[in-house]
């Protein structure tokens, strides 16, 4: 029979501290350095007219030394960007220039804080980032999404979603989940005075989901296949809705207001986009009057937008109501309120 050795079990719980040491060791280099504001897993970052974006980096790190960025997709290193330095951190913080980042992704983005003997201290992974365009999804229930949830688009890794929690996320249907908003006039009918849920809960009662599939996943889908452009989704619709509650007078309101909230998100997001879909008018077509406003109501919203967003010819692609019987209200079909006529496009390029 082998007889253990008395020291054996010494030696072994001597080797399990060490190990542990190490560990918290290595948690505790973590620690010191990480990334608070510029980027997040899941970003999408409106491309300029170069084709590129520029962006800012802050963060806090106990140590003093220089920040490098290296920066890959499909594991493959970006040009101009291994181990790039960026900044430097002191005091307690550290802050750095980010300059003509492609079009393209998904990017992986790895920050570097090394001593000045080249050492590296810690690190920072953030990852599936992309660069591309930035889309809109106003208006009401066929934008928020009424489809069943069976069959439902796959989701894209070049496709991103603005969650209506203020968090980047994978694009997966529902994309519209009012439930988490952090605007009251999104979540109160859902869930009252209740706090905002974990994205754990979120991501819950969106697997249980039986409707909520939209337009906005497939029209995405289309987009990075005939264009090849990343897309980054902005959900801001709300079902049930009527040109009045989108009135852009109560834009003071903040989340309080449809209107507040949409600006909300389009600054959240960097305030840059390259368009806007809208699909409402259901709720303006119950009678005989409202029909009679909505033409102008609608091109002042269109102007509003244009102006809050800096751009005078920013896209805007909107859905026809038609009737679905011929004892329906008077529809809001473009002949009839020559809507088209009177509002300018513009023409998606890429």
């Amino acid at each position: 029979m082998q007889q253990t050795h008395p020291n054996h079990h010494l030696s072994s719980r001597l080797v399990a501290l060490i190990a542990g040491g190490l560990l918290v060791c290595a948690t505790s280099s973590a620690q010191t350095f990480s990334l608070l504001n510029g980027l997040a897993d899941y970003q999408v970052f409106q491309r300029g007219a170069t084709d590129t974006v520029t962006f800012r980096v802050e963060g806090s790190a106990t140590a003093n030394g220089i920040v490098k960025v290296s920066v890959t997709s499909e594991e493959k290193l970006l040009e101009n960007f291994n181990r790039l330095q960026i900044g430097t951190a002191a005091g307690g913080s550290w802050k750095g220039l980010i300059s003509s980042l492609p079009t393209g992704g998904p990017y992986a983005f790895e920050f570097v804080l090394e001593a000045t003997d080249g050492s590296k201290i810690a690190s920072h992974i953030v990852q599936r980032v992309l660069v591309g365009d930035l889309w809109l999804l106003g208006g009401q229930s066929n934008m928020e999404g009424v489809g069943d949830m069976i069959n439902v688009e796959e989701p894209s890794e070049r496709i991103n979603v603005y969650r209506m929690r203020h968090q980047w996320d994978e694009a997966s249907e529902p994309i519209h989940r009012l439930y988490e908003s952090v605007d009251r006039v999104h979540f109160f009918d859902r869930r009252g005075e209740s706090p905002l849920p974990s994205l754990e809960e979120a991501n819950k009662t969106a697997a249980a989901s039986t409707k909520g599939a939209g337009l906005g996943l497939p029209f995405a889908k289309q987009m990075v296949a005939r264009t090849g452009i990343p897309i980054g989704l902005v959900p801001v619709a709300h079902g049930g809705t009527s040109m009045e509650q989108w009135n852009p007078d109560h834009r003071d309101k903040g989340g309080d207001s449809l209107y507040g909230s949409f600006l909300s998100a389009f600054k959240a997001v960097g305030g840059k986009v390259r368009g806007m879909l809208w699909y409402q008018g259901e709720s303006d077509a119950g009678n005989d009057e409202l029909p009679k406003t909505f033409t102008p109501s609608f091109i002042r919203l269109v102007e509003a937008i244009r102006q809050d967003t800096g751009d005078p010819n920013l896209p805007f692609f909107y859905v026809q109501i038609g009737c679905v019987a011929e004892t329906d209200p008077p529809c809001l079909s473009p002949p009839q309120t020559g809507t088209p006529f009177r509002i300018s496009s513009a023409a998606v390029k890429h």
